[in-house]
């Protein structure tokens, strides 16, 4: 089935399963979890497949749990937050994490509150940091691509977090505000969820992703050099 978009019943479902944080509850409504969450999160993935594809042959773009769509249980191994279920769902296309040590992804998340979409790092490594401001440093041809495709845009905002103490007074600004990231995020966020009931969401997205690509390539360029460098 092609994707439609999501609907109320989408998000009521995240509210109420979170609000109600029980294994039982969620057993009891699995059935809204699946008509209303699940089928259209893999509608949209397949939707998106073979545009993103088209960006990234070595994709993975398989409409799945656990390949591209997020898990609704939360991992608490490691949180003082003991809650069993997010209220967001996510979507997130990458290249197998097999095949290297850290790629850069597309993603999409939606919860009742706002959705958003972008590409970048969830916790970008020392190792790519380095590199990420080598590059930098060397006024390397992808980075300026990056930049430029950056600055001609107005959707999304660069919103990892800066380092405060890292010397960059030699460059630029504009250059500067990339050197000092701790982290790589371009994002867009929106609290007007009316763009997700309707299968219009797709176009946006493809739209979104093919502004955000030479930003993507210079990142994935990064990678396949901290590749070269492990073998």
């Amino acid at each position: 089935m092609s994707f439609n978009g999501f609907c109320s019943n989408t998000l009521e479902f995240l509210f109420e399963n979170r609000l109600n944080d029980s294994k039982t509850w969620f057993e009891e409504h699995k059935t809204e979890y699946n008509n209303f969450v699940l089928s259209p999160l893999k509608e949209l993935v397949s939707e998106l497949s073979s545009h993103l594809l088209e960006l990234d042959p070595l994709m993975e773009v398989k409409p799945a749990i656990g390949r591209t769509i997020s898990r609704i249980y939360r991992d608490t191994r490691f949180s003082k937050d003991k809650s069993l279920f997010r209220e967001n769902m996510w979507l997130v296309f990458m290249r197998n994490k097999r095949s290297g040590p850290e790629w850069p992804a597309f993603y999409f998340d939606i919860s009742p509150m706002h959705f958003s979409y972008g590409m970048g790092y969830y916790a970008a490594s020392k190792e790519t940091l380095q590199l990420f401001r080598e590059y930098i440093a060397k006024n390397h041809p992808a980075f300026l691509r990056a930049l430029a495709c950056y600055q001609q845009q107005n959707t999304f905002q660069f919103t990892g977090e800066k380092y405060k103490k890292l010397q960059s007074a030699d460059f630029p600004e504009a250059v500067k505000d990339w050197y000092t990231r701790k982290n790589i995020n371009f994002d867009y966020t929106s609290t007007n969820l009316k763009s997700t009931f309707s299968k219009k969401l797709v176009g946006e997205l493809v739209t979104g992703f093919d502004i955000l690509q030479p930003i993507y390539a210079f990142l994935c360029d990064i990678q396949e050099q901290r590749l070269s460098g492990l073998k």
